[in-house]
C-alpha cells in the first residue's frame, strides 16, 4: 500500500534543472584538465634531456679507468653508459661511483658485474681510487 503524506508549508518542489553555475562547472573542470593536461605535455616536451655535468662525467670516466685496471689481464670491459651510473658525493671531496661492466673473455662469453668505486683527487691533482669492488650481478 502506497502512503501519501500532504506537502509541507513552504518546501519548493525540485524543478529538475540546474543553477547556471551548476550547468558551466563540469565543462569548467574538464576545461581545467584539459589546460593543465596542455601545459604538463608542453613542459615535458621543452625539457632538456638528462645530461651529466662536466665533472660527474669526469668522476665516472675515472672511476671507469681504476676499475678496468683491477681487472685479471685477457679480458676487456664494456661499461655501463655515464647517464646509467651512480654518482654519490661525500662532504671530504671524495665519490663513490657505481654501476655495471661487462667482463668478456677470450673466448667472446660476456659476465655482467657490477662495480663500486671511491675515487678522490690526490695531492698531485691525479685521480686515486678506493675500495675497488667487482661483484657478479645476480638476477
Amino acid at each position: 500500500m502506497l502512503e501519501v503524506r500532504p506537502m509541507r508549508k513552504g518546501r519548493r518542489r525540485s524543478s529538475g534543472h540546474r543553477t547556471a553555475t551548476g550547468k558551466w562547472l563540469p565543462f569548467a573542470l574538464l576545461a581545467a584538465a584539459a589546460g593543465l593536461l596542455l601545459a604538463g605535455g608542453l613542459a615535458l616536451y621543452r625539457a632538456a634531456p638528462f645530461t651529466p655535468s662536466r665533472r660527474g662525467q669526469e668522476v665516472v670516466t675515472a672511476s671507469q679507468r681504476l676499475v678496468r685496471a683491477s681487472i685479471p689481464n685477457g679480458r676487456k670491459a664494456a661499461f655501463c653508459p655515464p647517464e646509467q651510473a651512480v654518482v654519490e658525493s661525500f662532504a671530504d671531496g671524495k665519490f663513490r661511483v657505481s654501476g655495471w661492466v661487462d667482463l668478456i673473455g677470450p673466448d667472446g662469453k660476456a659476465e655482467r658485474r657490477v662495480f663500486s668505486v671511491v675515487v678522490h683527487r690526490s695531492a698531485g691533482n691525479q685521480w686515486v681510487g678506493e675500495a675497488v669492488s667487482l661483484v657478479p650481478q645476480v638476477l
